[in-house]
């Protein structure tokens, strides 16, 4: 990710990121213009020992974008994969 974006480091008390379901998380990369959002890009992380986001790659980025999916689909939202991460699919067009 470029260098300068805004991204959440851990609270005070760091207790709660030894959970093994904290540790996987995502950032969100999303192009707008005037027309509006473009493109939601969902970039797999995971939070190192000192509870920093690490951009993973392989079998942690499906677990990440499968819990995704399985949150978003009330919604009626999806996930598309490409190259590791997930493009959000409108849900007209799913």
């Amino acid at each position: 990710m470029p260098e300068g974006g805004n991204a959440m480091f851990p609270p005070y008390n760091s207790a709660p990121l030894l959970a093994p379901v904290t540790k996987l998380s995502s950032a969100v990369r999303m192009l707008a213009g005037a027309a509006g959002v473009a493109r939601v890009e969902i970039v797999p992380v995971v939070l190192n020992a000192l509870g920093e986001p690490e951009v993973i790659a392989g079998e942690g980025t499906e677990a990440v974008l499968s819990f995704l999916d399985e949150q978003s689909a009330p919604l009626g939202a999806r996930l598309r994969r490409e190259a590791g991460r997930g493009m959000l699919v409108e849900a007209a067009a799913c």
